[in-house]
């Protein structure tokens, strides 16, 4: 013998309404996501003017910039930069000399984080601390990272991330070395 059980239609109809509502109340912080690009390695060469490796040497303040106009009312959360580097080898265009100067924004150091936050960087100019000086007592640093920057050339000569002022972490990427260990260890597990 087999038994049914019905239920009236308002509880499916009611089910329903429960699980459209749940949906859009999660989906409700989505709204509020601004559009990131996706920039793959081909965008980035294609729209630079310049591609570099470089050392960060030092950062700066640089207070009699204007902001720019894609980080306007974020004046009290960020701070205009002009970061210095040393150039180890350029891939894409042409650059005078051994150094460059990039104009950037960064989060102040007091700054809390904020939903949908611009994609600022910072640089280290110093390596990790290795040790100390034996006689000094000082902190011994190893060699600072170095970054592949992809930029363009403003029309004063200045250089800025390719992917703009709100997001020019798409436009940095920190070179590491190769770790011979972790290297060790996935040869072992693939065997």
């Amino acid at each position: 013998m087999r038994i049914r059980l019905r239920l009236p239609a308002w509880s499916t109809f009611s089910g329903v309404l429960v699980g459209v509502l749940l949906v859009v109340i999660s989906s409700s912080q989505l709204v509020h996501a601004r559009p990131v690009r996706d920039y793959t390695y081909t965008d980035l060469v294609a729209e630079s003017d310049v591609v570099v490796i470089a050392t960060a040497l030092s950062t700066a303040a640089d207070n009699g910039r204007d902001f720019d106009k894609e980080l306007r009312g974020l004046e009290n959360e960020v701070e205009s930069v002009i970061t210095h580097f040393r150039i180890g080898g350029i891939v894409k265009g042409g650059v005078k000399g051994d150094r460059l100067s990039l104009m950037h924004y960064r989060f102040k150091p007091e700054q809390r984080p904020i939903v949908n936050a611009p994609g600022l960087v910072r640089f280290e100019a110093e390596g990790p601390v290795i040790g100390k000086e034996e006689r000094t007592g000082q902190r011994r640093h190893g060699a600072p990272p170095e970054y592949l920057l992809f930029l363009k050339v403003t029309g004063d000569g200045k250089f800025v991330p390719t992917t703009g002022q709100m997001d020019p972490d798409g436009s940095v990427r920190r070179i590491g070395g190769a770790d011979h260990d972790k290297q060790e260890k996935v040869k072992r597990l693939g065997n």
